[in-house]
């Protein structure tokens, strides 16, 4: 089995990602020399945020669950002539693992795979996000990401990271038509959506999305962001095919995170993909009012 593992962010302001982790999300914030990790359970590190001008994804990393399976991996990778590299001592560290390899999708989007994930020496509590967050055989949480070729980029998640499709939905962002594909590497419902564009966007990144345990958690997430004036791009809503209610908000290297509670687990086998035609069922309405 497959999972997101963790997500690397190249940022311009730091210290600002540090504050928005502890005081908007919940997490556990560690400095790391000049850059920073957060904590959102068990797991030593899920987000690590690095100094740099991108203030974009750096890279997501997908976890394997043996030595073997990551060997059998990277050899397939290798044998389409894909350009993989590994990663050093020093990086494996950093990110919480014992071994890891580089490359690229497609889009040129920079993806990882682990083995070995290290477990934090104490149990995680967040004394704002008190029921904790869904982790666990799902990973991470999810990312959204933008493509020019959609069927390239499904594929190539089919065959290199074991991805099936979940569902797709069609609809409109302001005149532009998009499809976006939804791929779970686990029951997640999703781990990775691809939005398809006529043309490539500035950042890799859309969203990452955490899931809390409770629907309680995500209001209160939701009232601590109105409050410290941060954006708001996206009100409370639901989606019509993971269930997920949730909100997004602005970050501060300018992609979302969605805060959400209640996805839905893909538990059944063989999985029949669905079709929407709208990316909420209700809410999720742009730019909420700041209090």
């Amino acid at each position: 089995m497959t999972r997101l593992g963790y997500i690397g962010i190249e940022a311009s302001d730091v210290p600002a990602w540090a504050a928005f982790a502890r005081e908007i999300c919940g997490f556990d914030v560690e400095a790391v020399n000049d850059a920073c990790a957060f904590r959102f359970d068990e797991r030593a590190r899920r987000i690590l945020v690095v100094p740099g001008v991108r203030d974009d994804l750096a890279f997501a990393g997908f976890e394997v669950d043996s030595d073997g399976e990551l060997d059998q991996r990277v050899a397939r990778l290798r044998d389409a002539g894909i350009s993989v590299s590994s990663g050093s001592d020093s990086e494996a560290a950093l990110r919480g693992v014992t071994r890891f390899f580089r490359f690229c999708d497609p889009n040129g989007t920079p993806f990882e795979l682990a083995v070995e994930v290290q477990s934090a020496p104490t149990p995680f509590r967040s004394p704002l996000v008190e029921g904790g967050f869904v982790t666990g055989d799902g990973g991470l949480g999810h990312i959204v990401l933008g493509t020019t070729d959609l069927a390239a980029s499904e594929a190539f998640c089919a065959d290199f990271l074991g991805a099936g499709i979940s569902d797709h939905i069609h609809d409109k962002i302001g005149p532009m038509s998009v499809t976006v594909a939804f791929l779970h590497l686990n029951p997640r419902h999703h781990s990775i959506a691809y939005a398809g564009l006529p043309v490539s966007l500035p950042k890799r990144l859309n969203h990452v999305m955490v899931e809390a345990a409770t629907l309680e958690d995500v209001g209160l997430a939701y009232d601590r962001a109105r409050a410290a004036g941060v954006p708001i791009s996206r009100t409370l809503g639901q989606h019509p095919n993971d269930r997920m209610v949730s909100f997004y908000c602005r970050t501060p290297s300018g992609f979302d995170l969605e805060f959400g509670w209640g996805g839905v687990r893909i538990d059944t086998q063989p999985w029949t993909p669905g079709r929407f035609e709208r990316f909420s069922t209700w809410g999720h309405q742009p730019g909420g009012q700041q209090s």
